[in-house]
């Protein structure tokens, strides 16, 4: 509407020295032929002619002017989207540096490096291993955050663009983004956490152990001294059957490790390639919104 009115407003701008000029004609027409003066007094040709000649010029200035205004806003509302737009595309890179796919087998092969003393594992070196853990999830909550609501990339587009003549290919680059990007980063996440129960009920395996071990220790000593047992039969059993197998677990944790690192060879390098084709999608489309004269 707003471009139909600034059309409509240039033609009446031109049309009106024609109009005036047709008046000017007719005028002098009328008053050679049939004595009728229309015109103003003293007003004759020339003088119209240096009224048209003036009017004409500072409407050319003014088309100039505002011509000059309306491409300088176009510029300036460009810029303004290459700003955002490269703001946004760092922000999906960290993002996906921050999917971290060797964290869990470095942190797993640290818990598995830590000595287990007399009393079982030290509660300094397990608190560090679930920091590192607590810490890898909070950072891909973080980023998810940041991608979801700072970046358009989770934007459902597909209504927008279901009437476009001329699709860009945009929303398909949203969908494929979000698989792979929610599939990468849930997979972390929810291995990260299945770690941390697995060091946590380790820990618990290795302090009943130490207290078995301790327990068997202090019967044999009584033997040695010929008094009564300290601990029973039954108390030893109880605390071994308190102990949980988790060796599936830790072939389950090392399956996820090697399958997470996998995505190195093609989820990852998806994710750069959608954000790089995301970036230049969006580029394009600042030009044809900002320079309606541009095309796809």
């Amino acid at each position: 509407m707003k471009n139909k009115f600034s059309k409509w407003w240039f033609v009446i701008v031109a049309m009106i020295p024609i109009a005036l000029m047709g008046v000017l004609h007719i005028g002098i027409a009328l008053g050679q032929y049939f004595g009728v003066n229309i015109n103003i007094p003293n007003v004759d040709a020339s003088t119209w002619f240096m009224f048209f000649s003036s009017y004409l010029a500072g409407a050319m200035t003014l088309a100039g002017v505002i011509l000059t205004l309306k491409h300088e806003r176009k510029v300036n509302q460009y810029q303004i989207s290459i700003t955002s737009i490269n703001q946004e595309k760092e922000r999906l890179i960290h993002a996906i540096c921050e999917l971290d796919v060797h964290s869990i087998s470095a942190i797993h092969n640290h818990f598995l490096e830590l000595e287990i003393t007399n009393t079982g594992y030290r509660g300094t070196d397990i608190a560090e291993i679930q920091r590192r853990i607590f810490e890898k999830q909070r950072i891909l909550t973080q980023q998810t955050i940041i991608v979801t609501g700072s970046t358009e990339i989770y934007t459902n587009i597909s209504l927008q663009c279901s009437g476009c003549t001329t699709p860009c290919g945009l929303s398909k680059v949203h969908e494929q983004f979000q698989e792979i990007y929610n599939r990468v980063a849930n997979d972390i996440y929810n291995t990260l956490g299945f770690l941390s129960i697995y060091v946590k009920q380790k820990e618990l395996n290795a302090l009943r152990d130490a207290r078995i071990l301790r327990y068997q220790t202090e019967n044999e000593y009584c033997v040695a001294k010929n008094e009564p047992l300290l601990h029973s039969e039954q108390k030893i059993e109880v605390e071994k059957s308190l102990k949980q197998d988790i060796s599936r677990d830790m072939e389950q944790i090392q399956n996820s490790s090697n399958r997470i690192v996998a995505y190195t060879q093609k989820e990852i390098p998806q994710l750069i390639n959608l954000t790089r084709e995301y970036y230049a999608i969006k580029i394009r489309n600042a030009e044809c919104r900002c320079f309606s004269e541009k095309t796809r």
